[in-house]
């Protein structure tokens, strides 16, 4: 992607940081939530208990509650999920690729999706939630971490940022985290970009039955 489509393409945030080692041997590893611990158990109402019946009437199962087909649910989840892509690349100066990294999750509108990154002196973490406002517009929620350490003084350096950016279902989304100066390493600058695609995840199960 030459530097002039690069413009074309809405920005969401760029950090700058420098450090001078830690470009090549980067591992990705997607985070999701933590994984949910055991659904708690159902308890049994009290013998004596206010809401329960008397004896000898007669109570429908479920009478109180709302009657929905799963298959309805589930298309109604499915019509709501949302499909997130992010390829993970270090780019260098003169547009060589010389890292790159593919992650895709399922989420929903007010669920973030993580990322983080590990390198030999650096982490980066970037979560992305998206949201919809009243009027229907979507909105994507962007937040970057990252620590660097300093391998002569051991110290680590923190720096955080926050924004937001509207967005077009299936329109990329550039999200710069950092940029890497890494010229005394013997690499030339480079930069971390995340490009990000969001789509709905029921359009591209649709166009993916058409194209087979």
């Amino acid at each position: 992607m030459s530097r002039t489509d690069r413009a074309r393409v809405p920005i969401v945030s760029l950090l700058m940081l420098c450090f001078t080692a830690g470009v090549y041997g980067q591992d990705v590893q997607p985070r999701t939530d933590s994984q949910l611990g055991d659904p708690p158990s159902v308890q049994s109402v009290p013998e004596h208990a206010p809401d329960t019946p008397n004896q000898g009437e007669t109570v429908t199962p479920g009478q109180d509650a709302i009657q929905q087909d799963p298959q309805a649910i589930l298309e109604a989840l499915r019509d709501d999920a949302l499909l997130v892509d992010i390829q993970a690349q270090v780019e260098s100066d003169d547009d060589r690729i010389l890292w790159s990294m593919q992650f895709r999750e399922i989420t929903v509108y007010g669920k973030g999706v993580q990322i983080r990154i590990n390198g030999l002196n650096l982490t980066i973490e970037a979560e992305f939630t998206p949201f919809t406002q009243q009027n229907g517009d979507v909105v994507l929620l962007a937040k970057g971490q990252t620590w660097l350490r300093d391998e002569g003084t051991k110290e680590v350096q923190y720096q955080s940022a926050f924004t937001s950016v509207p967005i077009v279902l299936g329109d990329p989304v550039i999200f710069y985290p950092l940029g890497v100066d890494s010229q005394e390493a013997g690499l030339g600058k480079a930069n971390l970009v995340l490009h990000i695609r969001i789509q709905s995840l029921s359009e591209f199960l649709e166009k993916s039955q058409e194209g087979q």
